[in-house]
């Protein structure tokens, strides 16, 4: 699961009027409204050992501005997600599909993800026979996501920001996992609640998807993540970079070290590609 958000506060001022516009022939753009269409991930150094070599999600979007599918797609398998909007008024529910596709067909599967909702935010999903709860403190942030009684991830915000996630596990003291946090001062802006959906993430469905749905959302974007997954005998660390000029997340360096058995290193880059309208 990847822990990416969308940036979208970032416009530019206009330095002139529309003659100047018509003299320079430059076309005002609009970085507030952009759209993350694809996020591409190659491994570059060491030696893989989790994942495939080359992996691409692709995301599209209704003429409201949700994401309407997500496609990701790998030397291994292939999963989509198609969101269903049209409940979100009259019952406050999101309806996603989910579909596996592996190489060999012999572990396709489909399943369905139902997001309910109160006051604009997720607190409950339903997959089949299975629950997962949502619960909020009084700042309207996310602190704990139970997947069952022995199992939850957990949320810890300090002034304003989460500084750690972790997931727990009662049943399996040694198969936690946890995040720790680190911000640069680059506003995340509307598209901010990816960093809370990737606590949420289950049973295949895209955070992006259901961005601004879970909350209260950081400031800013992270400048670095370090993840230790007990489970996977894993320390990973990610490095976010952003363009210069429109402050939209490009880039983000993941270092992967095995840490049980003999030690192994890998590391991948995402580059993340973008649908920049003008301004009308």
């Amino acid at each position: 699961m990847l822990a990416l958000m969308v940036l979208a506060s970032f416009g530019l001022a206009s330095c002139g009027d529309d003659d100047d516009d018509k003299k320079t022939g430059q076309e005002e753009v609009n970085y507030a409204d952009a759209k993350l269409l694809k996020i591409e991930t190659k491994f570059t150094a060491g030696e893989n050992f989790f994942g495939p070599l080359v992996n691409e999600v692709n995301y599209e979007y209704n003429a409201d501005g949700y994401v309407s599918s997500s496609s990701d797609l790998s030397s291994e398998n292939n999963l989509y997600d198609t969101f269903d909007y049209s409940k979100l008024k009259s019952e406050n529910k999101i309806v996603v599909t989910h579909k596996n596709e592996s190489g060999s067909g012999l572990y396709d599967d489909e399943s369905i993800c139902t997001y309910y909702l109160e006051n604009g935010r997720v607190t409950k999903i339903v997959e089949n026979e299975n629950e997962v709860l949502l619960k909020y403190n009084g700042k309207n942030q996310l602190t704990d996501v139970v997947y069952r009684e022995d199992e939850y991830a957990k949320l810890t915000w300090e002034n304003d920001f989460i500084t750690k996630y972790e997931i727990i596990s009662g049943s399996y003291k040694d198969e936690g996992f946890e995040c720790e946090i680190t911000y640069s001062n680059i506003p995340v802006g509307q598209f901010g609640g990816d960093l809370v959906a990737s606590a949420v993430k289950c049973y295949g469905s895209d955070g992006i998807g259901l961005n601004g749905m879970f909350g209260a959302t950081p400031k800013y974007y992270p400048k670095k993540e370090v993840i230790r997954d007990y489970g996977e005998g894993l320390i990973a660390t990610r490095e976010f970079s952003f363009d210069s000029l429109t402050k939209l997340l490009t880039s983000v360096k993941v270092t992967e070290t095995k840490t049980n058995g003999e030690a192994k290193t890998q590391t991948s880059e995402l580059t993340l590609t973008w649908d920049v309208p003008s301004k009308k």
